[in-house]
């Protein structure tokens, strides 16, 4: 069963508390909310900090009332920096360096977390240009991660 991605970067970030990975850069979560819809009940959970509490346009799930769709999870979230698909890059010697930057970051994330991403892909594969328009790798999408010592892990090592 896949995670909520936005309390995975909630809870990555938290685990590495301010250790920095200067290789690369790891997805920045924003703001995010789940809406979860069961039968006719409509629940929102909050993941946005303290400081967006007062935006009451977040706590309402707009369009849903008398719904009756079980069992779906809608996750909006708002996370930076902004990216630069692979194809996108102005040269291969780019892509190169955008791909090992984010091998980087995800050995940084797993030695320091102990969290197998599991869903590595061009599509979650990303770039950024600092400000010195250097390429930087940024990995996304951490709705598949485990631990590494989740049971799941022994059915596909390596997987």
């Amino acid at each position: 069963m896949a995670r909520d991605e936005i309390s995975v970067l909630r809870e990555l970030h938290a685990a590495l508390g301010t250790a920095k990975c200067e290789a690369g850069k790891l997805q920045r979560l924003v703001c995010g909310v789940t809406v979860k819809v069961n039968d006719t009940h409509e629940s929102i959970q909050f993941v946005l900090g303290a400081e967006l509490d007062s935006y009451n346009r977040w706590s309402k799930t707009h369009g849903l009332t008398g719904t009756t769709h079980e069992h779906r999870v809608h996750h909006r979230m708002v996370s930076g920096p902004v990216r630069i698909p692979l194809h996108e890059l102005r040269s291969n010697q780019e892509a190169v360096t955008a791909v090992t930057s984010t091998m980087l970051v995800y050995v940084f994330i797993l030695v320091l977390t102990g969290v197998l991403h599991r869903d590595i892909s061009e599509e979650n594969t990303l770039a950024i240009r600092d400000k010195d328009s250097m390429i930087l790798g940024v990995l996304i999408d951490y709705d598949n991660t485990v631990p590494r010592n989740d049971e799941r892990n022994k059915e596909n090592p390596g997987h």
